[in-house]
Parts: structure tokens; sequence; C-alpha cells
């Protein structure tokens, strides 16, 4: 069946007319359209096989048959093989490191042009989201100190307006999905499509239900209605062709396949099966019986069975061959009148369902047809997946027409002109190389140095060559016996030595000054590919002695000049991928709320909820990646080094920025390094000062302490020693007095304390008395007890009268 692009399914239809039919006619069509393979600025699909061949160090020796062999002679039957050398591999090989090296700036700000926009709404916004998240957390927290946490820490984005909110969340989401995607990896890769083949294209879209970046191969991808334009997402259609095994088609699209589909793809349908192994009845195509000749006027001649390529729906493998497309289609949405609160005119789009209130004002004023971007994916040949409009497209809310698809790329031409990549710079030269290397290797297999030439009639009768040459070799001697006879021609029988003048000569059979010439054709060849690569001597460390410092590093930099295209280009590429990202990331993190929860708080996630195509703003994203950069980065990494010996940073300071590839990481780092050692000095310093201040406080205050209590004693004590001196005095004093006062009888004494005296001299010798009587008394009793019992003894001692 033949396609052309005219013959494609009209896209200016209502959204009731895009039926399954339709969709599947779109899918198919532009699966089918890419066998024209009449892309203007693209190179042709052999071009691009050959120069990935040129990569692998393969090359076709009939690229440069007219060459090698002008004469027909085969160049099977040559001595040696021809084969291709990779000169200008190393070239490639050197850029890809260097790009590897260059770190990836990147920073999410909302743009310009829609600033002013979201300004007008954004206090409200930030209102709204505070009110939300206090919500949730009181409805979440019952205990009093958790909400009292969890609300303060709301605090700290009250010094936020909603701008920097979302700059702030879109940076995070971009830096986690980098990470996670490994992008640096990714974009390493699509430098090397972009220096062989001229093209660089990736996938940005959503897979499994999170989103993908991932290569695509330029050999397996078409596009068409593109114009002039390098930028892949500028084309109206596009369409990658690519080899999955079931369990891939099942990872990403498990929930969409009915189970007819998953028994379809199981049993592989459409195969031939013999003895339980899957194989196919294809033929084996050569590249050009494949996909066609460049014909000398340079015009792409397909073969009609180029086809092939992918025309069963599984391979030799058991592989189902997968069908990616986008294109872009036309949506009908009206733009309606309508009055605010206070009566003011306004206008906003409503797709083609809605039905305008007449009777509060509303109207339908005008009809538009923007563009939408739409996908599907078709796997085998009958079984449709991820059929419908792209919600992630980015459209603007400026221009509604405007958005990408799931595929973004570049095409490294100028103007309207043919791709031309670094491998196509390079070939002529590589072919070049290849030749003068076989030409000097077959120059070196037929270097023999001087052969020497002799007389065989008169080597010694009985002497066999091999004899002859020993004798040459080892013995330094050359036997000839001129007398032997000639055997043939017209002088046999007579002597060899009458005939023969020539006994023994060397003929030069050498190849040195044509191995040397070679030798400078490759010196040459080589320097004239640094020269058109920019990949100088001096850029691969190949230092001659008698270079000065000053002038390899000038080498270096204006080397790096012509290099720079290709950096800027790619820069720019990764720049437009991650503005990509940013917009699947935005439609899959709010379809997906839990696939970001552990990476946000509470008030990130209720700013992801509010994100939508239309009230969320354009991003700008600023990329720098130069060898400018790379620089700067290396003598931060080396200041880490000087600030650790300065004490201006710490040993986990200098891991962290050794481990960084971020020239604004490491200089926030050094800063916040600096800035929080200085501050810990300054705090030292303090409380240095602070603790000598409270010892020489202390020391004062016990010298003043000491020295009052010195005073206050010695005052105490001269007091003490008045004090008793007065009494002393007040004593004696009363006692003259008490003496003149009460001594009745003049004796000195004071009448009452004589009178005591008295009493207590009489009560004493009362108390005698009474002692001397109660001791006479029982003196006495102890007589009588003893009297009574001599009587007892006595009266015990006389006879009884008693009978």
């Amino acid at each position: 069946m033949e396609y052309q692009l005219t013959k494609f399914p009209k896209q200016k239809l209502s959204d009731r007319k895009k039926t399954e039919k339709w969709w599947k006619d779109c899918i198919d069509t532009a699966a089918e359209l890419t066998n024209t393979d009449h892309e203007q600025v693209r190179k042709s699909f052999r071009n691009k096989i050959v120069n990935y061949n040129l990569r692998i160090n393969k090359i076709d020796p009939k690229d440069v048959e007219e060459v090698l062999d002008p004469n027909k002679l085969g160049l099977e039957t040559f001595p040696s093989t021809f084969r291709h050398i990779g000169m200008g591999n190393n070239k490639i090989n050197l850029l890809i490191g260097e790009e590897r090296k260059r770190p990836d700036e990147f920073k999410a700000v909302i743009s310009a042009g829609d600033q002013e926009g979201i300004s007008r709404k954004e206090s409200d916004l930030m209102d709204t989201l505070e009110s939300t998240v206090s919500d949730i957390i009181k409805a979440n927290y019952q205990n009093e100190d958790q909400v009292a946490e969890k609300l303060a820490k709301l605090q700290h984005y009250t010094k936020y307006e909603y701008q920097d909110m979302s700059e702030k969340i879109a940076n995070k989401v971009l830096k986690r999905e980098y990470q996670r995607l490994e992008l640096k990896e990714v974009f390493s890769e699509c430098f090397e499509d972009a220096l062989i083949a001229g093209e660089e294209i990736v996938y940005v879209g959503v897979e499994g239900g999170r989103p993908s970046v991932r290569k695509v191969n330029p050999l397996n991808f078409y596009t068409l209605g593109q114009g002039e334009s390098n930028r892949v997402e500028d084309s109206d259609i596009q369409v990658e062709f690519s080899w999955m095994s079931i369990g891939q088609v099942s990872d990403i699209w498990y929930d969409q396949l009915t189970e007819a589909e998953v028994d379809k793809l199981e049993n592989r349908d459409g195969m031939d099966k013999t003895k339980d192994k899957y194989s196919l009845t294809m033929p084996t195509f050569t590249v050009e019986d494949r996909y066609g000749y460049q014909s000398a006027s340079g015009m792409f001649l397909l073969n009609p069975e180029g086809v092939r390529s992918f025309g069963s729906s599984f391979d030799a493998d058991g592989n189902v061959k997968v069908a990616r497309t986008c294109w872009k289609s036309k949506r009908k949405i009206g733009k309606l009148k309508y009055y605010d609160e206070g009566g003011n005119e306004q206008f906003e789009f409503v797709p083609e369902q809605y039905l305008p209130d007449t009777d509060a004002g509303e109207e339908i004023v005008k009809w538009i047809w923007p563009n939408e971007w739409w996908q599907g994916v078709r796997i085998a040949d009958d079984i449709y997946v991820d059929v419908g409009p792209i919600g992630y497209s980015g459209r603007s809310m400026v221009n509604l027409s405007t958005g990408t698809p799931n595929y973004v790329g570049t095409f490294f031409n100028t103007n309207s002109g043919e791709i031309q990549s670094l491998m196509d710079i390079l070939k002529p030269l590589d072919y070049a190389y290849n030749i003068v290397w076989w030409k000097r290797e077959m120059d070196m297999a037929t270097h023999y140095g001087n052969i020497m030439a002799y007389n065989t009639s008169m080597v010694p009768a009985g002497w066999t060559p091999e004899k002859w040459f020993q004798h040459v070799t080892v013995k330094r001697m050359m036997p000839l016996n001129p007398t032997a006879e000639i055997l043939k021609g017209p002088s046999q029988g007579k002597s060899a030595g009458v005939f023969n003048t020539l006994t023994a000569t060397n003929i030069p059979f050498d190849n040195t000054n044509s191995i040397r010439m070679w030798n400078e054709m490759l010196l040459s060849i080589e320097d004239t590919m640094g020269k058109l690569s920019g990949v100088s001597p001096q850029r691969e460390s190949q230092i001659q002695a008698s270079e000065t410092v000053g002038g390899v590093e000038r080498a270096i930099s204006q080397s790096s000049h012509i290099t720079e295209k290709w950096y800027g280009l790619h820069s720019y590429f990764k720049k437009r991928v991650l503005t990509k990202l940013l917009e699947v990331c935005k439609f899959v993190y709010k379809e997906t709320p839990e696939y970001g929860q552990f990476v946000f708080d509470d008030m990130g996630m209720e700013v992801i909820k509010s994100m939508s195509e239309f009230q969320m703003s354009d991003y700008d994203i600023y990329i720098s990646n130069s060898s400018r950069d790379f620089e700067v980065l290396n003598s931060l990494k080396q200041l880490s080094q000087a600030a650790l010996q300065a004490g201006a940073a710490s040993y986990s300071d200098v891991v962290s920025i050794l481990r960084s590839d971020s020239v604004q990481d490491v200089s926030a780092r050094l800063e916040e390094a600096s800035k929080r050692i200085a501050r810990e000095q300054k705090q030292q310093q303090q409380a240095q000062q602070q603790l000598e201040e409270t010892k020489m406080q202390q020391a004062r205050a016990m010298a003043d302490y000491s020295h009052n209590q010195n005073k206050e004693m010695e005052g105490l004590k001269l007091q003490g020693d008045m004090l008793i001196e007065q009494l002393k005095a007040d004593n004696k004093i009363l006692t003259e007095k008490i003496k003149v006062q009460n001594d009745s009888n003049s004796n000195d004494i004071n009448d009452e304390v004589e009178e005591r005296m008295l009493d207590k001299q009489l009560k004493h010798q009362t108390a005698q008395d009474e002692k001397d009587k109660r001791h006479e008394s029982k003196e006495n009793t102890k007589k009588i007890n003893a009297d009574l019992q001599k009587a007892r003894i006595s009266a015990a001692k006389k006879p009884s009268t008693k009978k």
C-alpha cells in the first residue's frame, strides 16, 4: 500500500468524530509514512549505518575499492587485509570524555513573560496553601505538641512568595529526577550520537506510571513535516520503531493490555513455530538491499524491499515490534465572554462541549482550532495502547497552540542544509588514513632490504643451494667453480667462467623511502584531522619537549573554540529536555501524589497538588555547561584543600565538595563552610573572652571579699577589745558602788551577798548534821542487830527443858 502525506487522516475534527477508527488510521498511516525516507535535513539511513560501523572500526572495502584496487584484481587476493584504524574515533572519544566531566548546572525559574500574571494571584494562592496545610495538619495530628511543631515549620515559608515556592519545588523535582533517571549517562550517550550521526534524540514522557527519559536510536526514528527546523519538536509527526521483549511490554503497559492481547503476545502470533523455537522466514538482506542506494546525484533510491526491516511483528528472537507515534492534531475551543462580580468584562477559553449561561451574560464570541498533540503506541500490528491527547505537552497560557511532543531532539545542520556530524567531517580523512596505512603495510610486507644475485652455473658441483647459502651466511665464504660446464643453451659443454662475468652481486630490494613517505603522510593526515576537529595534539596531551607552558595553554584554548559548537548545541538540547521533563513531572506528581510524598513536606505536596497546566506558570531552564565552568569547578575544588589547611573548612566539607559536580553547589558549600567556621571561631572567642572576664570578675570578687572580711574582722576585734575594757571598767565601778551601798557591818561584803553566803553555810551545816545523825543511827542499828544475833546463838546452845 502506498501512503502519501496528503493522505494522512484529517485532524480538524470535532472531539466526537475522533473515534477509534480515526486514531488507528493516524497511527497506521504515520508508521507507514516513514518508509519514504525523503527528509531534506537528515542524512540517509545508509550514511548513518556507515558512520556507526566506523565507530566500531568496521568498514566496507567497497567504499574505497576504486582507490585500493583500480585494476580490479580483487582485494581478497592482496597479502594485507584492508581495515579501519579509527583515528577519528580517538577525537570523538576525547570530546565525549570532556562532556562527561563538565558539570550540569541547571535552575528552573518562572519565565519573564509569565511573572506578572502570577504576581496578581500569588498572595491569594499562598493564603490558600497555608490555610489548607494547616487544616491537614490539624486533622492528621491529635497531639497538641505535634500540631504545634508542624505548624511552627510552616513559618519557614512565610518569607516566600508563590513564585519562589513554585521555583523551589520545581528545582527539587528536577534534581531528584536527574539522579533517579541517571541523566548524566543519558546525555553522554546522546552526545555520542550527535558526533557520529549528527542527531541526538530522547523520549520524555510517562512509562509505567513514572517520568521517563531514555535515549532514542537515530536509526529507528523518523519525522515528517519539519520544514527547515533542526528541532525534532517542530515536526508534525514522529515515529519510533523498536524491538521489545514481551516482559518489557508488560512492564510498561500491563494495565492497558487485555487478556486476549496478552495471549497473542505470549503465543507470538504471526511467527512460524518449529520444534518449539520461533523463527522467521524472512531472507537476509544487505544494507543496500534493505534500505537502497545513494545515486551519484545524491538522491537516495529506496529499495521496495526495505520495508522488511520492520516488516514482521516479531523478530527471530521473539521480540515484538513496537511503533510509538506522536502527531499534531486540532482541537476546537471557544473564547467565552463573561462578567465578573464587579461587572467587568472577562474572557476565558472553554471546550466545545461547554454550554454558555446566557442568563448570566455568557457568550461564545469566537471558535478557534489550536494544535493538540496526540500519541499512540502500536504493538505488533493491531494492539494499541497509550492513545489520546498528551496531557503534559506544556501548552503556554499565552499561546494555546504551542506545545511539545514526547520526543526532544536536535539535528546538527546549518540553516536548511543537510546534517554534517563530526564523523562526516573526519570520514574522508579516516578513509585516507586507512588507505595510507594499508599501503604502508603492503610496502612493509615486500621490504627485504638488499638481495644477493649469484650465477647458479658456477656453484660447485654436488652442492645444493641450501648448503651454498649456509657457507655464505655462516662461514662468510662464497665458493664458486668457474670451470663448471654450462649444461643448457647454445654454450652447452663450455666453461661457465668464460661466458659469465657475473659471479655474485647485491640487488637493492629496499622500501625504506616508501615507508618513510607513508609515515609522513600519516602524520600529515593526523595533523589535518586535529585542525578540522579542534582536537589538537596538545589537547590529547601529546606535548613536545620544546613547547612552553604558555604555548600549550594557548593551543588548548584556541582548539576549544572549534569544538564549542558541539557543546553549545548539546547544552541547548539538554535545556529543552529538562524543560519537557519538568512538564512531565508536574503531570505525574499531580496525578500520583504518593509518588512525591517521600520527597516533599506538607507544603511541598500541596503545591504539587495545586499544579495545573493552565494554572501554573511557564518555566525557563537556565543551564550552564561550558569549559569555563569546568575550569572554575576544578579551581574551587583546589581551593577547598587550601581552605582545609587554613582552617576555613572541615574534612566533611572537603569530602562533600570533591563529590559534587556543581559549581553552584561547591561555591555555596565553601561559602557556608567559611561562614560556619568564622561563626564557630567567633563563638569560641566570645566564649573564651566571657570565660576570662568571668574569671577576672571572680578574682576581683574574691579579693574584694577577702579585703572586706579582713577589714570587718579587724573592726569587730577592735570593737570587742573596746567593749571588754568598757565592761571591766563598768564592773569595777559597779563593784565599788555595791560595796558602798549594801555593806551595813562595814566588812566590805554586800549585805545580800553576805546573807546568801550565811544561808549557804547554814544549809551546809544542817545537811552535815543530818548526815551525822543518819550515820549514828545506822551504827546503833548495826550494834543492836549484832547483840540480837549473839543472843540467838547463845540461846541455841542451852539444853532444852521440854519433855
